[in-house]
Formats: structure tokens, sequence, C-alpha cells
């Protein structure tokens, strides 16, 4: 296959940009206009992650040859695709996210087409990228006059993000020369609201990002790849199919050149080549850079050993604490829970300490929530906060019950909480949504907690990784039956009991968050559970108050 067959990842991007700009321009749009959009969005994360420098470099390069809708097509997406991964977005969330920024870009600006394209959107369900889209098109115009100042106040994270990319992507604000000048200007004029997407950004790719030009008193140079010593450049002067790199340092740059437009971006994506990489692989990249991501499907292995010291009948505290200690939020998380359930609240300084006073098991299992909500909520996605609340309550109401029911350590039965609610935060369908699905008639049941795909439902979610993180055959069991009424559980007294606790939780949780009145079925599993657990609605009705006023959460409706 020769070269032209094959062309680089970015020349194929830009060809279906203009495929795309084509298209947003007919005056009847394309049935899969919206799938095209897709498409797009998901190549252009492909060669993000393939090379991440040349595609942060297009938030700034044009390319002669191509319109004005395909220039600013690909600003916007490099733009929006690099702020989605500064603020840690989901990649279910960032595609709508990138197809807006396309829209934005390509849309025409007549009245016709945009409530045509709105509809369209609408009738499809992408709830996401509408509501970034409506609010986008009105501001842009306006922004920096007065009408504007209490609209920007009204948006969302999700809106503050793609008017921010589309701002930073406009052509008149390109001709700024300095990044940060670019970075200033608009911190002036936009509420504080955005000034933490502001100052990400200065940190990186700071202000002098992949894709700058610069001059030097020897030279003229492109900016590779930032570096924590400095900045990974290629001569622009002399030959440039020979590899002038050299690392210079951000204090003898004397001027940054306007942004550049090139003549081939073919040319382009050889500026990073092999000898870049093999230059880049002997550095030490920017601490500022967006970490990758660690697997959900498995625990850390660090975990593994901690757990595993734990369950030895003479543990070495020292040792152990040693290990808990070199994994900082682990270590913050049991001083804190220390700390809290000290008498008078006393602070705990030392991970020890804390280690001696919760004991190994209660340590074990704070451990694994710890761990297994950090992995969960490793990328932000819209309805993350509320998940995190209804999971809280969730777990807060479950350590309530188990005290007062007193057969089970509270700490095992909130694991056995988090697990079931691992799915609100893997189940794809809600990763672009910005609101609440329905919830369905048994309070009990996990899978009716919210209403999702039949054929992929929450407890599933929760079963699948309880197993991957190794958990107790007793909390998987519960798991797996928690949704039948306690008679007809026949499993072992321990896992029936364990299963009704947090069927009993399910319900009186989505009583408080979704201030909905128990049906039918949820009267049935209630006076079965509350003779299973020898429990009496009082003790119900102190846990739902202690879980409210301890799990500090805020209920919308």
């Amino acid at each position: 296959m020769t070269h032209k067959d094959n062309p680089p990842p970015l020349v194929s991007l830009l060809s279906q940009l203009r495929d795309l700009a084509r298209d947003f321009k007919q005056p009847q749009a394309k049935e899969d206009l919206l799938a095209d959009c897709y498409r797009v969005s998901q190549a252009a994360i492909q060669l993000s992650r393939q090379q991440a420098d040349l595609f942060q470099a297009q938030c700034f390069f044009r390319y002669q040859g191509y319109e004005e809708q395909e220039g600013q097509g690909l600003n916007m997406l490099a733009m929006t695709l690099l702020l989605c991964q500064q603020q840690k977005w989901n990649d279910t969330a960032t595609l709508p996210m990138l197809c807006c920024a396309l829209s934005v870009a390509m849309l025409p600006q007549d009245g016709r087409s945009q409530t045509n394209f709105r509809r369209r959107l609408s009738q499809s369900q992408q709830g996401l990228w509408l509501a970034v889209l409506i609010p986008t098109s009105r501001l842009l115009p306006v922004i920096g006059k007065a009408l504007a100042g209490k609209a920007l106040l009204r948006l969302n994270a999700a809106q503050r993000l793609m008017l921010l990319a589309a701002l930073l992507a406009q052509k008149g604000n390109e001709q700024q020369k300095r990044w940060s000048d670019r970075l200033i200007t608009l911190g002036r004029i936009l509420p504080a609201s955005f000034y933490p997407l502001l100052d990400a950004l200065a940190a990186y790719p700071g202000i002098l990002p992949a894709g700058t030009v610069l001059q030097t008193a020897q030279c003229q140079a492109l900016v590779l790849s930032v570096c924590r010593d400095g900045l990974l450049c290629r001569r622009l002067s002399g030959d440039m199919a020979t590899p002038h790199l050299e690392l210079i340092e951000t204090s003898s740059v004397l001027t940054v050149r306007p942004p550049s437009t090139w003549p081939d971006p073919q040319q382009v994506s050889s500026l990073w080549d092999s000898h870049w990489q093999t230059r880049l692989d002997e550095l030490v990249v920017s601490p500022y850079r967006p970490a990758s991501a660690y697997p959900i499907s498995q625990p850390p292995a660090k975990l593994l050993v901690i757990q595993e010291m734990l369950a030895n009948p003479l543990p070495e505290v020292e040792l152990i604490a040693e290990h808990i200690t070199a994994e900082g939020f682990l270590a913050r998380q049991l001083k804190e829970s220390a700390s809290q359930r000290s008498r008078m609240n006393l602070r705990l300084q030392e991970v020890k300490h804390a280690l001696l006073y919760q004991g190994c098991e209660r340590t074990s299992h704070l451990l694994i929530q710890q761990a297994l909500l950090n992995r969960l909520n490793q990328h932000y996605f819209p309805l993350q906060e509320a998940l995190l609340q209804i999971t809280r309550l969730l777990v807060t109401l479950l350590d309530a019950l188990a005290a007062r029911q007193g057969k089970f350590q509270p700490e095992a039965v909130m694991t056995l909480g988090y697990f079931a609610c691992s799915g609100l935060f893997t189940h794809k369908k809600l990763k672009a949504r910005l609101r609440l699905p329905g919830q369905g008639p048994q309070s009990y049941n996990i899978n009716h907690l919210l209403i999702l795909d039949a054929s992929d439902q929450l407890q599933s979610h929760g079963v699948k990784l309880a197993q991957a993180w190794q958990q107790p055959p007793s909390l998987i069991e519960a798991l797996r039956c928690h949704n039948s009424l306690p008679e007809q559980i026949r499993s072992k007294a321990g896992v029936q009991q364990m299963a009704c606790l947090l069927g009993l939780a399910l319900i009186h949780t989505r009583q408080i968050y979704f201030s909905t009145e128990p049906g039918q079925p949820d009267s049935e599993y209630q006076h079965q559970a509350l003779q299973l657990l020898t429990l009496t609605r009082e003790d119900v009705r102190q846990a739902r108050i202690t879980a409210v006023e301890q799990s500090r959460c805020y209920c919308p409706r």
C-alpha cells in the first residue's frame, strides 16, 4: 500500500472535516449527519491518544486550501478536547461535547438552519449536545456586552467549557501573539466561574503550548512538546527534513510569532516523527499533563498487598502504615474516617494511630471503599455529583441501620452499598445525560433506582465489579438476591440479612432523595425485612435522621 493510500491520521481527519463542513451547508441535511459528527469526533479522540502533542497543536494551526469553517472546526475540536482532558471528562460524555463543537463551528447561523438542527437533536435524544449548543450559539455574538453578564452566571459546567473553547478558537482572538494574552483577555470579560478552566490551561499546556512558534536569540522554532525542564522544539530554519530538535528554556524566549498557516498538513504530521519521539522519551514531560486512566475492572495492585497484610493474624502495623502512607488518598481518607469516629472528633495526624484506632478489619473495608470510589470517579460526567449524593446517602443509611441491627460490622455493609451503586458510575447510558431518568416500581431493587437498558442492568455491573475486586462470596450473593422478597431468599442467614439491609436502605434512600412515597411492593418488602432483621420502624426513622445529618448531601427534589 502506498503512502497516498494510507494518509497520516491528521490528513484523514481534515478530509472528514471538509466533507462534514460541506454537509452542514446543504439546505436539506443528511440523515446521518449526527452519526458523521460522532465519527469525526471519535477520530479526533483516537488521534489525540496516538499523537497528543500533534493534535494539541491543532488548536492554533490553519492550513492553506481549507475554508474558514473547516479551519474553525479543527480549532474548536482540538480546543474542546483539550479542555475535556484537562477537566478529566469521561470519553462517553466527551463525544457529544466534540460533536457540539463541530456544530458550533460549521452550522449556518440563519434561524431556519439552527431551528431544524436543534429539532433533529431533540428527536434523536441528544440532550447534552442540545443543552450546550443553544447557550453557546446565543452567547458567542454578545460576549463582552452587558446583556451577556447574567446569562454567563447561569451556565453549567458543560456550557462553560464549550463557550470557552469557542471563544479561544475564534479567529479574532487568534491574532493575539501570546496564548497567555488570550487567557488574560478572556479572564477580564468572563465571570469567576470560568477561572478554574482558565487556571487549568495556564498550568498545562502553559503559556507556550505545543504549536507555538517562538523566537529566541539563535533561531525561530516550533514547540512540539511541553516538558518539565523546558520546551522541546524544532528549528524552522534550514532543511525541514533534518531533525533540528533542541530543548529551549522558557526564559530564553524573546517573542512569540503569530499563529501559523501551514501549506500542507502532511508536512506538519511529519514534524512529530520518530526523532521527536526518541528525544521526548529521554525527557520528563510536564507534571501538569493530564494523567492516564486506571482500569476500573481490577483493584490497585498495592491495595491487594495491603489487604493481604491486614488479613495476617499478626499484622505488622508499622509496615502496613508505611504502605498506606505511600498511597496519599488512602492515607487521607483513613485519618479522616478515624477522626470522625473518635471521641470528641479529635483529629488523628498519623496513619499508624488511625490504623490502630480503626482496627485491621475496619481499615480493610475502608480502603476498599475509597479505592473503588476513586476509580469510579476518575473522569467527570454531568450527573456525577448527583449520583455521588445518592451513593453517600445509601451508604450512610446502611451504616446507621447496621449499627442498630448489631449483627454486622457497619463497614462491611457499607462496602456492599458501594458495590451496589457502582453501576451508577459505569453504565454508559448515564454518562451523557443531564437529568436523572425515572424510577421503577420496586424501591428495594437497585435496578429500579433508575430505569435504564433492561439488557444492561445496574445489579449486573455491581456483581461483576465485586467479583473482579475479589470480594467475599457472601457480599456477591447478597448483591444478587437483594431484590427478592426476604421470605423468598434461600441463602444463608447472614447473606439474607445483608441483602435485606441493602433493600431496606434502597427504599428509604429513594424516599429521601426523590421525595417519593412507598408503593405496595415496598411496604411488603419492608414488613418482611424488619421482622427478619429484628428492627422497628422507630429504628428506621432514627437511622434516616442520622443518615441525612451525616451524609451531608442535598436532595434536589
